[in-house]
């Protein structure tokens, strides 16, 4: 069926993750989709995300610590190897 093809068209969507979002983001998002929540309400949300997003940054640096840590092990055990210690 491709090779009958003369053109090739894809669709993507612009929506980005709740916790991908920057502040000003997901405050617009929230007033856009939920217009009945208060300015309170939507401060609320927000600031609830934003300590979510906080967890995953510590996750984040968690991840890349342990990534780290097994080349920093080879790393070490080179130099003894090579007598430079």
């Amino acid at each position: 069926m491709e090779h009958h093809s003369t053109r090739l068209q894809s669709a993507t969507t612009s929506h980005i993750p709740g916790l991908l979002q920057i502040t000003d983001h997901a405050r617009e998002i929230f007033r856009q989709v939920v217009p009945e929540f208060s300015r309170t309400e939507v401060e609320h949300r927000v600031n609830h995300r934003l300590q979510r997003q906080a967890l995953l940054d510590r996750a984040d640096d968690l991840v890349r610590a342990r990534a780290r840590a097994p080349a920093r092990h080879r790393l070490a055990g080179s130099v003894a190897r090579s007598g430079a210690c």
